[in-house]
Protein backbone atom coordinates (compact mmCIF):
# COMPACT_ATOMS: atom_id res chain seq x y z
CA UNK A 1 0.00 0.00 0.00
CA UNK A 2 2.77 2.60 0.96
CA UNK A 3 4.68 1.31 -2.18
CA UNK A 4 0.82 2.65 -4.79
CA UNK A 5 0.76 5.98 -2.32
CA UNK A 6 4.17 6.85 -3.66
CA UNK A 7 3.75 6.34 -7.14
CA UNK A 8 0.81 8.27 -7.14
CA UNK A 9 1.91 11.14 -5.76
CA UNK A 10 5.75 10.95 -8.14
CA UNK A 11 2.46 11.30 -10.81
CA UNK A 12 0.39 14.33 -9.14
CA UNK A 13 4.08 16.02 -8.60
CA UNK A 14 5.27 15.28 -12.08
CA UNK A 15 1.85 16.86 -13.92
CA UNK A 16 1.39 20.01 -12.48
CA UNK A 17 4.65 21.05 -12.91
CA UNK A 18 4.81 20.18 -16.80
CA UNK A 19 1.46 21.10 -17.47
CA UNK A 20 1.00 24.49 -15.26
CA UNK A 21 4.69 25.69 -15.74
CA UNK A 22 3.02 28.47 -18.46
CA UNK A 23 0.03 29.45 -16.74
CA UNK A 24 2.38 30.23 -14.29
CA UNK A 25 4.56 32.17 -16.15
CA UNK A 26 1.41 33.83 -17.62
CA UNK A 27 0.22 35.10 -14.04
CA UNK A 28 3.50 36.45 -13.12
CA UNK A 29 3.67 38.55 -16.64
CA UNK A 30 -0.17 39.59 -16.20
CA UNK A 31 0.86 40.75 -12.07
CA UNK A 32 4.12 42.79 -13.02
CA UNK A 33 2.26 44.31 -15.88
CA UNK A 34 -0.85 45.03 -14.62
CA UNK A 35 -4.12 45.49 -17.70
CA UNK A 36 -2.54 42.95 -19.56
CA UNK A 37 -4.38 40.33 -21.19
CA UNK A 38 -3.07 37.45 -22.09
CA UNK A 39 -3.87 36.59 -25.84
CA UNK A 40 -1.83 33.51 -27.91
CA UNK A 41 1.55 31.39 -27.20
CA UNK A 42 3.60 30.01 -29.73
CA UNK A 43 3.41 26.17 -30.94
CA UNK A 44 6.86 26.06 -29.60
CA UNK A 45 6.21 27.67 -26.77
CA UNK A 46 8.66 29.84 -27.16
CA UNK A 47 6.54 33.44 -27.22
CA UNK A 48 3.64 34.30 -25.45
CA UNK A 49 1.91 37.30 -26.59
CA UNK A 50 -0.17 40.00 -23.98
CA UNK A 51 -2.48 43.00 -25.15
CA UNK A 52 -2.44 45.65 -22.91
CA UNK A 53 -6.67 45.78 -22.19
CA UNK A 54 -6.09 48.82 -19.73
CA UNK A 55 -4.37 51.26 -22.19
CA UNK A 56 -6.37 54.10 -23.56
CA UNK A 57 -7.07 52.65 -27.48
CA UNK A 58 -8.01 55.31 -30.14
CA UNK A 59 -9.28 54.36 -33.40
CA UNK A 60 -7.08 55.94 -36.28
CA UNK A 61 -6.39 54.81 -39.87
CA UNK A 62 -9.18 53.09 -39.63
CA UNK A 63 -7.85 50.53 -36.99
CA UNK A 64 -7.65 50.07 -33.53
CA UNK A 65 -4.17 51.63 -31.61
CA UNK A 66 -2.98 48.84 -28.89
CA UNK A 67 -0.16 47.78 -27.05
CA UNK A 68 0.90 44.66 -27.35
CA UNK A 69 3.55 42.42 -25.42
CA UNK A 70 5.66 39.43 -26.96
CA UNK A 71 7.75 37.75 -24.14
CA UNK A 72 10.25 35.62 -25.66
CA UNK A 73 12.49 32.32 -23.90
CA UNK A 74 14.95 32.68 -26.74
CA UNK A 75 14.77 35.70 -29.37
CA UNK A 76 17.82 36.22 -31.94
CA UNK A 77 18.34 39.88 -33.23
CA UNK A 78 21.49 40.47 -35.43
CA UNK A 79 22.75 36.72 -35.10
CA UNK A 80 23.00 37.16 -31.07
CA UNK A 81 20.53 34.82 -29.22
CA UNK A 82 19.26 36.52 -26.32
CA UNK A 83 17.27 34.89 -23.53
CA UNK A 84 14.13 36.03 -21.50
CA UNK A 85 13.63 39.09 -23.95
CA UNK A 86 10.31 41.70 -24.22
CA UNK A 87 9.16 43.57 -26.67
CA UNK A 88 6.14 46.43 -26.12
CA UNK A 89 4.68 47.42 -29.58
CA UNK A 90 2.26 49.96 -30.68
CA UNK A 91 0.18 48.47 -33.52
CA UNK A 92 -2.83 49.35 -35.35
CA UNK A 93 -5.48 46.74 -35.85
CA UNK A 94 -7.87 46.35 -38.15
CA UNK A 95 -10.08 43.89 -36.90
CA UNK A 96 -12.41 43.90 -40.12
CA UNK A 97 -9.96 43.35 -42.56
CA UNK A 98 -7.56 41.36 -40.64
CA UNK A 99 -4.83 44.07 -41.04
CA UNK A 100 -2.10 45.76 -38.58
CA UNK A 101 0.29 47.87 -38.70
CA UNK A 102 3.40 48.83 -36.56
CA UNK A 103 3.80 52.21 -34.80
CA UNK A 104 6.40 51.58 -32.59
CA UNK A 105 8.10 48.21 -30.83
CA UNK A 106 11.01 48.40 -28.24
CA UNK A 107 13.08 45.05 -27.37
CA UNK A 108 14.64 44.74 -24.16
CA UNK A 109 16.96 42.05 -22.79
CA UNK A 110 16.16 40.57 -19.14
CA UNK A 111 18.02 43.56 -17.52
CA UNK A 112 16.05 46.30 -18.82
CA UNK A 113 18.63 46.94 -21.80
CA UNK A 114 17.17 48.17 -25.15
CA UNK A 115 18.34 45.99 -27.81
CA UNK A 116 16.54 47.03 -30.74
CA UNK A 117 13.70 50.10 -31.62
CA UNK A 118 11.74 50.20 -34.76
CA UNK A 119 9.63 53.31 -35.52
CA UNK A 120 7.77 52.79 -38.42
CA UNK A 121 6.15 55.82 -40.49
CA UNK A 122 2.09 55.43 -40.53
CA UNK A 123 1.82 55.81 -43.79
CA UNK A 124 3.00 51.60 -44.59
CA UNK A 125 0.85 49.65 -45.89
CA UNK A 126 -1.09 47.26 -43.97
CA UNK A 127 -0.03 43.74 -43.46
CA UNK A 128 -2.10 40.75 -43.88
CA UNK A 129 -2.17 38.49 -41.58
CA UNK A 130 -1.80 34.67 -41.94
CA UNK A 131 -4.92 32.49 -41.12
CA UNK A 132 -4.23 30.39 -37.66
CA UNK A 133 -0.91 32.38 -36.87
CA UNK A 134 -0.27 34.22 -33.58
CA UNK A 135 -1.07 37.44 -35.38
CA UNK A 136 -4.51 36.53 -36.25
CA UNK A 137 -5.05 35.62 -32.48
CA UNK A 138 -4.36 38.47 -31.08
CA UNK A 139 -6.70 40.25 -33.78
CA UNK A 140 -9.44 38.08 -32.71
CA UNK A 141 -8.45 38.97 -29.10
CA UNK A 142 -8.12 42.59 -29.61
CA UNK A 143 -11.95 42.06 -31.35
CA UNK A 144 -12.97 40.36 -28.06
CA UNK A 145 -11.91 43.13 -26.02
CA UNK A 146 -12.62 46.05 -28.10
CA UNK A 147 -15.55 45.85 -30.61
Amino acid sequence: MQRLKNNILYIFILIPVSSFSQTIKHSCITSLHPGWVFAALSPDKNMSVYINAAADTARVDGGIKVWVLSDFRTLVINKVAYKNVESEALEIIDCGKDQEKLVQRITYDSSGKILETLTSDLKHEWINTLPKSIREIVILKTKELYQ
